[in-house]
């Protein structure tokens, strides 16, 4: 079956909920475990006397994962609402098969998939392997400073494996197979094309909006700040007091962007050169042996090719407040948690220090465009935070001191410092 893109929530399969606040989604369909079953023994190629478990592992606001024991190892169905039908599944199948062909980042292999909600169980799924490991916040802790080192140099290596693999256009990369009939369609890399974005907040509140590809950052920003005005005047038009207050400063964020937008992002005919970015690269995607060794990445749903200037960014389990000195252990008795906490910190701040100065000898280009484009990074972020009530206020005074030229630390900071002083 052709593949269209399609931006309606099918209605049948889940209740959701646009609020001035966000976005509700509740299953009212569970999946049923015995179709599960049946799906893993036929794609599995399993003996009809073969053993099969299914049990529930998680869920999240998009999918319920099972986890799968047989005979032939053990695996994960991940079952999805279709809040953005067949682009969302198709788009995460095919990342996971460029990373595999053009890298060596471990991530799942894919068993078998289907992105349409009309089959038996009636949503989309796909069937991967599960990769032996366990989450990075459950080892952390205990893992020596040369295993936390060889962890991050490892991610290092990954990141600029996924830089160098160069695209073009802005969006969210299919297999040419599944794109083939795509409306919009953008230059070829081998047998994947780059295609619409997939899932960003506002996208799914905004499900007219053009979704891409985008072929160049000025035209990919300014859809942004277009959802950010059409999010803002949501909330301008409402009868509450706070929220029309919200509605007015996130309006004067979009107005101050807007001129920095006008400054930073010139007009060009050129397809941007773009690279795979994952977003959550935290300590629970990231995957560790028991000896805390790196064995797996996971959670490449919505990956998306992004500008250059935007993949150049740290991995979210090394992000984090600076401290320059280590803290003094508490005399004559056990450390307690603030020491602890401030130990922490400290050691974040110089395994950072060392994933850059890597960075630096392995792919010099990455750290030219993290060092030069933190001011067109840091608009973006501006975008995606300013609907949140409690920092919009740190998010307009950063902007005022941008827009006048003044000299200012980054929005990071500026966030972190606003929260520190509530």
């Amino acid at each position: 079956m052709a593949l269209e893109p399609t931006h309606q929530i099918d209605q049948s399969e889940l209740a959701s909920k646009i609020t001035l606040g966000g976005f509700n989604i509740d299953w009212t369909t569970e999946p049923s475990v015995e179709v599960v079953e049946k799906l893993v023994r036929k794609h599995l190629a399993l003996r009809p006397n073969a053993q099969v478990k299914v049990t529930p592992f998680t869920a999240s606001a998009f999918n319920s994962l099972f986890a799968v024991y047989c005979s032939k190892g053990q695996f994960i169905m991940r079952v999805t609402l279709p809040v953005a039908p067949k682009v969302k599944t198709s788009s995460e199948v095919a990342t996971l098969l460029f990373i595999r062909e053009k890298t060596d980042i471990p991530v799942p292999q894919i068993m078998a998939y289907d992105a349409n909600v009309h089959n038996e169980l009636g949503f989309e799924w796909i069937l991967m392997e599960r990769i032996a490991a366990v989450p990075l916040r459950e080892k952390w802790a205990q893992m020596s400073w040369l295993k936390k080192a060889m962890l991050v140099q490892k991610m290092v290596h990954f990141q600029a494996q996924l830089f160098r693999q160069k695209l073009s256009n802005i969006g969210n990369l299919y297999k040419e197979s599944d794109a083939r009939n795509f409306k919009s369609r953008q230059q070829r890399n081998s047998s994947y094309d780059v295609g619409e974005v997939v899932l960003p907040w506002r996208f799914v509140s905004n499900p007219a909006v053009h979704r891409g590809p985008y072929k160049t950052s000025q035209e990919y920003v300014g859809v942004l700040l277009r959802l950010l005005l059409n999010d803002a005047n949501k909330y301008l038009r409402s009868d509450d007091e706070d929220n029309i207050k919200q509605g007015e400063n996130m309006r004067q964020v979009h107005d101050k962007l807007q001129i920095m937008v006008n400054r930073l992002f010139v007009h060009s005919d050129v397809p941007e050169v773009t690279a795979l970015l994952h977003r959550d690269l935290n300590d629970a995607n990231i995957l560790v042996s028991e000896e805390g060794d790196l064995v797996g990445i996971v959670d490449w749903e919505c990956v998306a090719a992004v500008p250059l200037w935007q993949a150049c960014r740290l991995p979210q389990f090394l992000e984090g407040p600076t401290c320059d000195k280590p803290p003094t252990p508490p005399k004559g008795e056990a450390p307690d948690n603030m020491y602890m906490e401030s130990l922490e910190v400290y050691e974040q701040k110089q395994l950072r220090k060392f994933f850059l100065e890597e960075m630096q000898r392995v792919e010099p280009e990455w750290m030219r465009m993290f060092q030069t484009e933190r001011l067109r990074t840091d608009i973006l972020l501006a975008i995606e935070v300013s609907d949140n009530e409690f920092i919009i206020g740190a998010v307009k005074q950063w902007l005022s001191g941008v827009v006048q030229g003044r000299q200012v630390e980054s929005l990071t900071d500026a966030i972190r410092n606003s929260l520190r002083k509530t």
